[in-house]
């Protein structure tokens, strides 16, 4: 299983101390190691709540790194739930 991270980052409008959502989008690809063969991928993402850019670096960014460990386990039972929901259906084999 191969997770690459394309993008991490606070999204929202120009200014001064603009309202800011948290982004992260996945890639996750399932290759089969004897051939190098893709079986599946997918693309998730995660939209997250909208704070101020000085409510998300209040207390050393604790509120930014807290809404990035639920992304990821967001994300990661979402992966999960894919990959192993199909394994021995033959639904890997989809893109």
């Amino acid at each position: 299983l191969e997770v690459s991270v394309l993008s991490q980052r606070l999204v929202g409008r120009h200014g001064v101390n603009p309202r800011l959502s948290l982004e992260v989008a996945l890639r996750v690809r399932l290759i089969r190691t004897s051939d190098d063969a893709e079986l599946y991928s997918m693309y998730p993402r995660y939209d997250g709540g909208c704070q101020k850019l000085t409510e998300w670096a209040a207390n050393h960014g604790q509120s930014l790194r807290t809404e990035l460990d639920h992304a990821y386990r967001e994300l990661s039972e979402r992966i999960a739930e894919k990959t192993s929901s199909g394994a021995g259906q033959g639904s890997l084999a989809m893109k």
